[in-house]
């Protein structure tokens, strides 16, 4: 019987572990195949997605919103250990990559008109590079997708319209995340 049980225990083990790795390839399948909501996803690799993910238009609850800045918080203070940087620092820092996300996210939008996929590529690697030093694994995984994979979205105006929305929120949230910024 304890042989049966270890044998399940390693079993279960080995399957979380495959999980760990599939999922994030999972959402950036989702994000491609147009779904208008993926939802949180949450494992030890990607931590919680920042917020739904979502099509123009959609609105987001405010018990996502505080969720959202939640992470946001804890993303930065994640930040702040790993480059063991001042909490003003920190602020600074993500509040350029706030302004210049958002302008590059803008920019995309009309570069996808444009047909100039390498621009945006140069946009989305910009966005990606800071999104990850600042632990926003979610947004990340969209320039990702962007940088990476721009050639096999079905829609490449949607997955930069969905950035676009996520750095907007997060935009808007800016003050209220950064005064609850410890420090």
């Amino acid at each position: 019987m304890l042989l049966e049980e270890l044998c399940y225990t390693h079993l279960i083990i080995e399957i979380w572990e495959s999980l760990k790795t599939v999922i994030p390839n999972l959402i950036s399948y989702l994000i491609c195949l147009k779904y208008e909501i993926v939802g949180q996803a949450r494992n030890d690799k990607i931590g919680f997605l920042e917020m739904l993910i979502y099509k123009k238009g959609t609105i987001l609850m405010k018990e996502n919103r505080e969720q959202m800045i939640q992470t946001a918080i804890v993303n930065l203070q994640k930040t702040q250990e790993n480059l063991k940087l001042p909490t003003k620092a920190i602020k600074r820092l993500f509040s350029s990559f706030v302004i210049s996300a958002y302008a590059h996210s803008q920019e995309m939008l009309v570069l996808v008109g444009q047909g100039d996929a390498t621009a945006i590529k140069a946009k989305a690697h910009a966005i990606r590079g800071v999104a990850l030093t600042l632990c926003f694994e979610g947004i990340g995984t969209l320039c990702h997708s962007l940088e990476y994979e721009y050639e096999k979205l079905n829609t490449p105006q949607e997955t930069i319209q969905t950035l676009h929305n996520a750095l907007h929120l997060i935009m808007e949230a800016e003050e209220e995340i950064l005064a609850r910024v410890e420090g």
